[in-house]
């Protein structure tokens, strides 16, 4: 809320297929037009971020609440490319899915996802605030 919070960014690489990622995590600041002007920051901070770690040519992650729906979706899928567990596009314009939470899973398109949920039983909503979101991903092959 009209301060600067660190954010989770990781480099991580699987043992195995040596493949790596990167992972952002984020918390945008919450609350109606008092606090629209940091959300707004916060999410052309992710952009920025993103544009410039695509540089690298690995598949990026970004998570987490951005308490934003439309706002969220239409900011930073169309300049950076990413795409959404949940769903919508933006090809000639920015059309979010339909049912849309706060919180969110995201990555450049070398990821596919599927099997999206938002977990919204009774244990869930005793664990959060929110609901657990959740997609498999599924990373392209490079070739």
């Amino acid at each position: 809320m009209h301060s600067v919070r660190p954010q989770t960014i990781v480099r991580l690489r699987h043992k195995q297929t040596k493949l790596e990622f990167y992972f952002l995590n984020m918390h945008t600041s919450a609350g109606g037009g008092k606090y629209a002007g940091s959300r707004a920051a916060g999410l052309d901070t992710a952009v920025s971020v993103i544009n410039r770690l695509k540089a690298d040519g690995i598949p990026i992650f970004l998570t987490g609440d951005m308490n934003g729906r439309e706002e969220f979706f239409c900011r930073v899928m169309p300049p950076t490319g990413m795409v959404a567990a949940i769903g919508g596009s933006t090809a000639g314009g920015c059309h979010p899915a339909r049912a849309l939470a706060v919180d969110w899973v995201t990555a450049t398109p070398d990821v596919a996802f599927s099997d999206y949920v938002e977990d919204r039983s009774p244990v869930s909503r005793q664990v959060s605030d929110h609901h657990y979101v959740y997609a498999t991903a599924t990373v392209r092959s490079a070739g």
